[in-house]
């Protein structure tokens, strides 16, 4: 008897063990519950959803930065929609253009480069072929050696810089990043004749400055006073003022010495390799350009005394000489 006894205790002990841990169970399952009507999966796809990382807003807009010499020189025909604001900081022009607007500019802009050097074989006829990269800043030009050294590239080289950096600016690609490589290849012997390199990698060196200013005098001195100026003012010699004070034919003969250094200082601007200078390689290259023209005008055209309609165009020279000198002193 006392054995049964024992063993029915024992047993009511189990079933009320058993009952307490049905009753925690359920009472589990109710407060899960409460939160679901799918109960624990419910709570595992509560804490998927707590875990991911929140949803980044795409921004609408996009601040193009550009050089204030690019934008006041060539770059405001690309600046006409989608312009939310525009402001200067330093150097720097910032426009903040609307995010589809850009883009839309932005291909335009490409567009507009790749159909400028596709036609630059069509449009000069000493160039035979041109190849460039995706983003415009590495460029082949396969030329008519003896066409191109005789000094029709100037404007040409002008119009690739421009064309290449108006791309890389507006593409917002690093400053670091920035150059424009143009490589002059011979047709017929397939070696590299001409090389200009323009980046942001390199800093200003007095020995840069100093050649600058070499460049300076001798646009000043040789080319303007003892050049332009006295050929155009022979023309208009007064009385009382004789042949010896000009000695024209001596003045002649050393401005023409004076004109062969212009290949030296055209390789040594067109190599500078800092972005820092491109405005001066720029103007320098217009400068350039119209040097070539009027010299020409005093080879073909024999210089006389008293010929008030002698075709030199010394105002138009004497202008773009005070742009270009005025670079060189900003970097004082």
């Amino acid at each position: 008897m006392k054995k049964n006894h024992i063993f029915e205790i024992v047993h009511l002990i189990i079933i009320f063990i058993l009952s307490m841990a049905i009753v925690s169970y359920d009472s589990n399952l109710t407060v899960l519950n409460d939160d679901s009507e799918i109960g624990i999966l419910s709570t595992f796809e509560i804490v998927v959803e707590n875990s991911e990382k929140p949803t980044e807003e795409k921004s609408d807009v996009v601040i193009v930065k550009l050089p204030v010499f690019l934008v006041e020189d060539f770059f405001e025909e690309f600046t006409e929609n989608g312009i939310i604001s525009k402001k200067t900081e330093d150097s720097l022009v910032l426009y903040t253009y609307d995010k589809d607007k850009y883009i839309i500019k932005l291909n335009e802009i490409k567009n507009n480069c790749i159909d400028f050097f596709e036609k630059l074989s069509i449009d000069n006829s000493f160039i035979k072929k041109v190849e460039y990269n995706d983003v415009f800043n590495e460029i082949s030009l396969i030329v008519d050696k003896d066409v191109y050294e005789n000094g029709t590239n100037f404007t040409i080289n002008l119009d690739i810089r421009t064309k290449s950096l108006i791309y890389q600016y507006f593409a917002n690609m690093d400053i670091f990043a920035i150059r424009v490589d143009i490589t002059v290849i011979d047709e017929q012997t397939d070696k590299i004749i001409g090389f200009s390199i323009l980046s942001e990698n390199t800093q200003n060196s007095d020995d840069e400055y100093e050649k600058l200013m070499e460049i300076y005098n001798w646009l000043v001195d040789d080319i303007w006073n003892k050049g332009f100026s006295k050929i155009f003012h022979y023309g208009q010699m007064s009385e009382g003022i004789t042949d010896s004070d000009f000695n024209i034919n001596t003045d002649l003969e050393n401005f023409h010495d004076e004109m062969q250094k212009k290949v030296e200082y055209n390789e040594f601007i067109l190599s500078i390799d800092n972005v820092q200078y491109a405005e001066i390689q720029i103007k320098w290259e217009i400068l350039l350009s119209e040097i070539e023209k009027q010299y020409k005008i005093c080879v073909n055209n024999p210089v006389i005394k008293n010929d008030t309609h002698y075709p030199l165009e010394v105002e138009k020279f004497r202008k773009l000489l005070d742009v270009f000198c005025d670079e060189i002193m900003v970097l004082r």
